[in-house]
């Protein structure tokens, strides 16, 4: 009876592990997030002092120069990285059934590497020190061209500017143009980013053996479309500016009061339903 007992017990102490193992989660590509983690407040580690621009505050230019009142931008915005691989690249990995969740996590983190421009030269920055007040403008300029399904009106995003009743910073022209001499000024980084991550979305589904979804536009197509969008609101505002020799109806001192991070009410890695043609 003591050799049964024994037996049995013997029988538990293999099984009750088993059992009480917590269930493996499965790595979707759907759901990961590809802003990175554990950069400090704001993401500021992954930007350099070196590669910087400063928005004075009258100016319809910006300067290579780091402003202490700065925050980290993605030039080639997290968000539309992130769609674009949500529907081109997504689908495919996440339908695979011979990919393990490390292979899946190796090739997603080579992609979140280069939208956050770790380990990379620096043709290939994505991250740049810029002044928090027209880095706030950019943030909310690409929130509603996405969730716009690129619809969103240049006309429409200034008016929504000037009446806002949620913004901290007062609307200035001056402000809308210098923004897009930042888009123009990093554009060669964020085209070349783009690249990367185009060619590293195909380079990665043949090595995992499955497809790019059909008919979903590259990351390079779809940022194209945003600065080209964004140039048409800079011109617009261009034409508010006062005449020269004049003061500016902006109100430059209040700009600086917006806050990095409280921008935007975009969450990173949420899937938007916008389908880029």
């Amino acid at each position: 009876m003591l050799e049964m007992h024994f037996l049995e017990l013997s029988f538990l102490a293999v099984l009750l592990p088993a059992v009480l193992a917590a269930p493996v989660t499965t790595v979707l590509c759907e759901t990961y997030n590809f802003r990175s983690s554990g950069a400090g407040v704001g993401g500021r580690a992954l930007c350099s002092e070196e590669s910087a621009y400063k928005w004075d505050g009258t100016s319809t230019s910006v300067t290579p120069e780091y402003d202490s009142g700065s925050t980290c931008d993605h030039v080639l915005e997290v968000s539309i990285a992130t769609l674009v691989i949500q529907q081109r690249f997504c689908p495919g990995m996440d339908a695979s059934k011979t990919l393990t969740n490390e292979q899946k996590t190796t090739s997603l983190e080579k992609l979140k590497n280069i939208i956050n421009a770790q380990g990379v030269t620096e043709a290939q920055r994505n991250t740049f020190f810029f002044t928090v007040a027209p880095e706030a403008v950019k943030g909310r300029a690409v929130e509603k061209w996405v969730q716009s399904r690129f619809a969103y009106l240049a006309k429409q995003f200034l008016q929504t500017e000037k009446t806002s009743a949620s913004l901290k910073a007062g609307y200035s022209p001056a402000k809308m143009v210098a923004l897009g001499d930042y888009l123009t000024k990093t554009q060669a980084n964020s085209n070349k980013v783009a690249n990367l991550l185009d060619n590293a979305m195909a380079s990665e589904a043949k090595a995992g053996g499955f497809p790019l979804k059909a008919g979903t536009s590259t990351t390079i197509t779809v940022w194209k479309k945003f600065l080209a969008w964004y140039a048409e609101v800079s011109e617009l505002a261009s034409k508010e500016l006062p005449p020269a020799g004049t003061e500016s109806t902006g109100k430059p001192g209040t700009e600086s009061t917006e806050k990095p991070g409280t921008e935007s009410t975009e969450k990173p890695g949420k899937k938007s339903t916008e389908k880029p043609a």
